[in-house]
């Protein structure tokens, strides 16, 4: 009983741990300030990809769009899933949209993994299936590591190039198996940001409105309850 408690325990712990990695913010409803972070942080992202590969820089000019995710936190111990938000760019660095990845794959993993994510697409229809929700990695996926010097020889498979630049942790290589993703583009981003907002100042003045009921209430009951004792 008491190694499955400890096992309950980690399981929990691993799954909490990658939003808090992550950050909670959800990508299909980012406000200004949450657009502007994630922006910059993709900004250095992208920088960090560039000084530790040369030979990326080809994949930046000559892809039809590619997807940067910052922060990807990848679960260990006895939970594999995984998550992360970063921005789709359209060639040239124009942003249209965020994303999420998210994998849910349960197995025998020993330690995590946070690091930085890139795919690349090589052509419109692969791209396309991007945005639509229609491109999932095959189960044995793994990804370049950037740094390694393998980017000069690396080349698309079934359109999309992927590359990884992590951290260290006991997992030893970033495997990307079964990561699905989830497309917004950012005019239905600000309408979801902005629909949010007015819902949670509904929220807000319902929430006042009530209270000033209450106060209103307040001395009428109090009187009751004086004559009743009289």
């Amino acid at each position: 009983m008491r190694s499955q408690r400890h096992i309950m325990f980690v399981l929990v712990a691993s799954v909490g741990l990658i939003p808090l990695l992550t950050g909670c913010a959800d990508h299909r409803a980012l406000n200004d300030t949450e657009l502007q972070a994630l922006q910059s942080k993709s900004a250095l992202t992208i920088e960090r990809f560039k000084r530790s590969e040369k030979s990326m820089d080809h994949y930046f000019k000559d892809s039809v769009g590619y997807a940067v995710f910052p922060t990807v936190a990848k679960g260990g111990l006895i939970v594999g899933g995984a998550h992360g938000i970063g921005l789709v760019y359209e060639p040239g660095g124009k942003v249209i949209g965020t994303a999420s990845i998210s994998e849910g794959t349960i197995g025998p993993q020993i330690g995590g993994q946070v690091f930085s994510e890139i795919l690349f697409f090589q052509d419109d229809p692969t791209f396309d299936h991007f945005k639509e929700g229609n491109i999932e990695m095959r189960a044995s996926g793994s990804a370049v590591a950037a740094g390694s010097g393998s980017s000069a020889t690396a080349r698309y498979a079934q359109g999309m190039a992927v590359f990884v630049l992590g951290e260290e942790g006991l997992m030893l290589a970033a495997s990307i198996g079964g990561q699905g993703f989830d497309y917004v583009p950012l005019e239905t981003v600000a309408a979801n940001a902005k629909a949010k907002e007015e819902a949670a100042r509904a929220k807000e003045k319902a929430r006042k409105a009530r209270e000033a009921e209450t106060a209103a209430e307040a001395p009428a009951k109090e009187s009751a309850e004086e004559s009743a004792e009289k």
